[in-house]
This record gives C-alpha cells, sequence and structure tokens, in this order.
C-alpha cells in the first residue's frame, strides 16, 4: 500500500510507472490521494488502493465495506499495474453509439449507511489518471447519494475540458467545488473534497483549488451505496473513463 504521507498527503513522493490500456505514458513523482494519518481523528475511515487487483470482490483495508463490479452493454473493469500494486480502469468512450449500447462498468457497495456523514467533517477523494480523449458530459468517480432523489456527495471530472469538481446535494440546494484547470494530461493527480464547517474545497495534488460555501447544516443522508466510475450501471450513468486508486471516505 502506498504510504500515507501527510495531512493533505504530501510528503515522500514515489516514483510510479503509470499505463493506459494500451501505452506506457511516463514516471512521474506522485502523492498518494488519502485522509490525514491521524487515524484517531476519523470516527469512521474507508480507503480502497486495489493492492491486490480486481479479480473478485474488493474490500476496504479495514475489512468494513466490500465493493462489487456491476457491468452492462459489455462493460469491464481493467486491472492496470500502478508500479508493483493495481488501479482500475473504466470503459472508454464509445463515440456515436446510443447511450444504452455503450460499455458501462462501476464498483458498488453494499449498503454504506455508517458512511453517511450528516452534517459531521468528512472528506472523500481518489487518485485519477485520465488522457484528454477519455472527458465526457459526466464522469463521476466516487459518490453517495442521487441528486435528484435525497442528499449527495461526490467527486466528478466533468465537462471536455476535463476539469475536477466537488459536489455537495440536499433539499437546501446544490454546491460545486468546481477547479478551473483540467486534469487530463496523462499523469495522476490526487483529488481530495473537504467539506469542513461552512466550508467545500477541493484539493488537488495537495493544493487547494476551488472552494465554496455551504450551509452550516447541510447534511447528507441516504440510503444508496458507495459507487466508484459511475452512479449506476444503467444508460446516462455519468460513467468515468479512465483510471482510479485510492479511493477513500473519511468522517470526523
Amino acid at each position: 500500500m502506498i504510504a500515507l504521507t501527510g495531512l493533505l498527503a504530501t510528503a515522500t513522493a514515489l516514483v510510479q510507472t503509470e499505463l493506459t490500456s494500451a501505452t506506457v505514458l511516463r514516471t512521474v513523482a506522485h502523492r498518494s490521494a488519502q485522509p490525514s494519518p491521524e487515524v484517531e481523528a476519523w470516527r469512521v475511515r474507508v480507503q480502497f488502493d486495489f493492492a491486490g487487483g480486481i479479480t473478485g470482490p474488493v474490500a476496504d483495508l479495514s475489512g468494513r465495506l466490500t465493493l462489487f463490479e456491476r457491468t452492462m452493454g459489455g462493460g469491464a473493469l481493467i486491472q492496470m499495474p500502478r508500479g508493483d500494486e493495481w488501479a482500475v480502469h473504466f470503459p472508454n468512450l464509445c463515440g456515436d453509439n446510443k447511450p444504452q449500447d455503450c460499455p458501462r462498468a462501476i464498483l458498488e457497495s453494499g449498503p454504506a449507511d455508517f458512511l453517511n456523514p450528516g452534517t459531521n467533517n468528512f472528506r472523500w477523494g481518489a487518485s485519477v489518471q485520465m488522457l484528454p480523449n477519455e472527458t465526457s458530459d459526466g464522469s463521476n468517480v466516487l459518490q453517495k447519494g442521487l441528486s435528484m432523489s435525497g442528499s449527495q456527495f461526490k467527486l466528478q471530472v466533468d465537462g471536455s475540458q476535463g476539469r475536477p469538481s466537488c459536489v455537495l446535494s440536499s433539499d437546501e440546494g446544490k454546491f460545486v467545488a468546481f477547479a478551473s484547470e483540467s486534469i487530463t494530461d496523462g499523469r495522476w493527480h490526487d483529488l481530495i473534497c473537504d467539506r469542513t464547517n461552512s466550508q467545500l474545497t477541493l484539493y488537488v495534488d495537495g493544493w487547494p483549488r476551488a472552494e465554496t460555501i455551504v450551509p452550516a447544516g447541510l447534511s447528507i443522508v441516504n440510503e444508496m451505496p458507495l459507487t466508484l466510475g459511475g452512479k449506476g450501471q444503467g444508460p446516462y450513468n455519468d460513467q468515468f473513463h479512465g483510471t482510479l486508486d485510492n479511493a477513500f471516505v473519511a468522517i470526523a
């Protein structure tokens, strides 16, 4: 497992060889997107590093939550080398095909009520690698809940420019911290969403890149599972098309 290295994953860089599903891109230094190493500060924490690959159900490091592959339309997840471990690549874009004909694949948990933060401070995020041709209008990296039915927290890399954003939504409205710069350069980027009291902040590679104010009483509670790579496996699922690693949720 890539070591936790600081409050916003800043410290010792590890050199990793980064791959797409077909091509070696480059070797760069990167920092893992993970919550603070002060475990006692987090009442709840789940983290998926995919060190053992995705040959079956994937348990988080604590063993408390398990992810299962869900597919439709011929979609599949690809186990990608990342240094000495693994990352997960999601289905490629399918051109001009109808949405119902596109390959779709996500990772979905079972019941995860303990990941409802309510009004508590919390963080969620992942390490993400995307190419310029992997962007789409709706590219959900990690989420729990749906914006149209109840409350939600979400990390996405949305739109043709591939700019990451953090989303909180409830009956009080939808609140988005939207970065101004793209991350679709083939490098690994560490994305962290942080809700602290009335502020929602997006960190990219340890640096704050966007923030917005949220109501102090905004509460995120829903009966939905945790999903990686999309909001479901049906058509119009906001399929993520890149590669991810080190997904986590941490609640204070």
